[in-house]
C-alpha cells in the first residue's frame, strides 16, 4: 500500500497514484462483473453521489474511496465473445467532473479477458462521445465490421476510451459558467487520470500493468499531443503513454493559408467568449438528425440556408458541403444542389442521421479556441510547450477529404524517431474524396483505416523502433 507520506512527497506523482490507490482499494470492478445501472446525462444531479477523487489534493481517506466504489456504476454488454464495460468515476468537485471509461475486450469466459496482444486508449471528437463515434458509429447492434473497438477487440487488442466530461451536461442546462475555465489541460488530465485507472485494471485482469498506447480523433488529436507533452516534464516512473496515435488533427500548421483561418476563426471565437459565450450547442445538429430519421421527406426548416431542402437532405449537406479555403469535408461524396444530389461514397446516410442524433448536448467554447489559437501561432499557449520534448513513437492517420496531409508537420516537431503516418484516400480526389467521419463510419473502414492501426500496435508491442523519416518532399 502507498502511503500518504509518499504522496504528499511529489505532488505531480499524486496525480497518477490517487486513481491506482483508488483501484487498489475498491478492487477490480471489471474482473468482478458489478451490473448497476450507468450514468445518464438525465442522471446528472444525482452525481453528487459520486465522492470526489481529487487530481491536486492529498489522497481521500479509505472510507471515502469506498463509498466512491459503491457509488461508482459500471455496467456490461456482451456482443458474441466481446464485452463492453462502463466505469463512471468523479474526478473534481465541479457539477460536471464526471468521466465515463469504457472497456471493449473479447473474453474467454465471463468477466475474464483473454491475454490481449496490445492495447489502446481512446479520445473522441469536440462535441462527441465515446459512443456515438466509435463504439456505435451510428449503428445500433454495432460489430468488429461497423465499430472500430469491435473490430480492435476482435484481433485480441485491449480498447478502452472516454467520455470527456462535458458530455454529461444535460441539454436544458442554462447556465454555463461552469465552462469559463474549462480549457484543453483540464480534459488532459482527465484523460490521464483515467489511463491511469485503465491501466490498473488491465494489471488486475491479467493484462500487466505497462502503459498504453493514446489515440485522439480530431479534437482528441489535440488532446493526445497536450498529453504527451505534458508526461514529459512527469519522471518516466509515472507516465501512462507508450506512443501516440493522432488521427485527422494538426496543432501546428505550416499551410500559410489553414494558418490564417485558425486565427481568424479563433479570433471570432474569442471575441464571443470574452462576451459570455462559454458553451458550444449541439441542439441543431441534433435536431438535423432526428428530423432526418423521423420525417426524412419532409421540408426542413432547421438550417439557415437560402435554398430549400429536406430533413433528409439537410444533414448531407453539412456532411458533404466543403469548407471554404481548405476543402475539409465530413463524408466523401457527390453534392449538387441544382440538381437535388446528395449522395455518399462510403458511409450509409442512416449511420451519418444516427450519429448526429446521439451526440452529446455540447461542450464548453474555451478549449476550440486554445487549439485554434496554438494552429494560428500567433499568441502564446501552453498546450504545446513541450511538443518538441515528445519522444514516443507517433502513428498519424488522416483523410484526403480533412486534415490529411497537412497532419504530417506537427510530428517533425516532436523528437520521436519512430514516425509513421497514413493519408486514406478514396476512389476520387478532391471534395468527393475520403472525409472526416468516413474514417470511424465508412464501410469500408475497417480495411482501409483500422487496420492500419492494427498494424501499428502489433508493431510497437514487438518492441520495434523504426528510423525517422522524411514526411516532406
Amino acid at each position: 500500500m502507498i502511503s500518504k507520506a509518499m504522496l504528499i512527497q511529489n505532488m505531480e506523482a499524486m496525480k497518477k497514484l490517487i486513481p491506482y490507490l483508488f483501484v487498489l482499494i475498491t478492487g477490480c470492478l471489471l474482473a468482478t462483473g458489478c451490473e448497476q445501472p450507468s450514468l445518464t446525462t438525465q442522471e446528472q444531479d444525482n452525481t453528487s453521489e459520486l465522492q470526489e477523487l481529487k487530481l491536486d489534493k492529498s489522497a481521500p481517506d479509505k472510507e471515502k474511496l469506498r463509498e466512491l466504489y459503491h457509488s461508482a456504476k459500471s455496467k456490461r454488454k456482451i456482443t458474441g465473445d466481446i464485452a463492453h464495460y462502463q466505469l463512471d468515476v468523479r474526478l473534481g468537485s465541479g457539477p460536471f467532473d464526471v468521466v465515463r471509461i469504457h472497456r471493449v475486450v473479447k473474453e474467454r469466459r465471463p468477466y475474464r479477458p483473454i491475454r490481449t496482444r496490445s492495447s489502446v486508449f481512446m479520445v473522441h471528437g469536440s462535441g462527441q462521445g465515446f459512443t456515438d463515434i466509435f463504439l456505435n458509429a451510428g449503428t445500433e447492434n454495432p460489430d468488429p465490421e461497423t465499430s472500430s473497438p469491435y473490430y480492435l477487440a476482435s484481433k485480441d487488442i485491449d480498447v478502452w476510451g472516454i467520455d470527456l466530461a462535458w458530455n454529461f451536461v444535460p441539454k436544458e442546462t442554462d447556465d454555463f459558467s461552469f465552462a469559463k475555465d474549462w480549457g484543453v489541460i483540464k480534459d488532459v488530465k482527465h484523460t490521464l487520470a483515467s489511463m491511469s485507472i485503465a491501466r490498473f485494471l488491465r494489471g488486475l485482469t491479467g493484462q500487466g500493468f505497462g502503459r498504453m498506447n493514446l489515440l485522439g480523433f480530431s479534437y482528441g488529436g489535440g488532446i493526445v499531443y497536450a498529453a504527451a507533452g505534458l508526461e514529459t516534464q512527469q519522471p518516466r516512473f509515472f507516465r501512462d503513454i507508450k506512443g501516440i496515435i493522432p488521427v485527422d488533427f494538426s496543432l501546428k500548421l505550416d499551410n500559410e493559408k489553414w494558418r490564417q483561418l485558425a486565427c481568424d476563426i479563433s479570433g471570432r471565437n474569442r471575441i464571443d467568449y470574452e462576451n459570455g459565450a462559454y458553451f458550444n450547442s449541439n441542439n441543431l445538429i441534433i435536431s438535423l438528425g432526428e428530423a432526418a430519421l423521423n420525417a426524412p421527406n419532409e421540408p426542413s426548416t432547421i438550417l439557415p440556408v437560402p435554398f430549400p431542402l429536406t430533413n433528409y437532405q439537410a444533414p448531407l449537406f453539412i456532411a458533404l458541403n466543403p469548407r471554404p479555403v481548405t476543402g475539409w469535408h465530413f463524408l466523401g461524396g457527390k453534392l449538387d444542389i441544382k440538381n437535388s444530389i446528395f449522395e455518399t461514397y462510403h458511409t450509409e446516410p442512416q449511420r451519418w442521421f444516427s450519429l448526429l442524433s446521439s451526440v452529446p448536448a455540447g461542450m464548453p467554447k474555451l478549449p476550440g479556441i486554445e487549439l485554434g489559437e496554438a494552429r494560428c501561432g500567433e499568441k502564446e499557449v501552453s498546450i504545446d510547450d513541450h511538443l518538441k520534448d515528445i519522444t514516443v513513437p507517433i502513428l498519424y492517420l488522416g483523410s484526403t477529404g480533412a486534415e490529411g496531409e497537412e497532419g504530417y508537420y506537427t510530428t517533425t516537431l516532436t523528437s520521436s524517431r519512430d514516425i509513421t503516418t497514413h493519408t486514406v484516400r478514396g476512389s476520387k480526389p478532391g471534395k468527393e474524396d475520403y472525409g472526416h467521419a468516413d474514417l470511424f463510419m465508412a464501410d469500408n473502414a475497417p480495411e482501409m483505416v483500422w487496420s492500419k492501426l492494427e498494424d501499428w500496435l502489433f508493431e510497437q508491442e514487438k518492441g520495434h523502433r523504426g528510423p525517422s523519416i522524411s514526411l516532406r518532399k
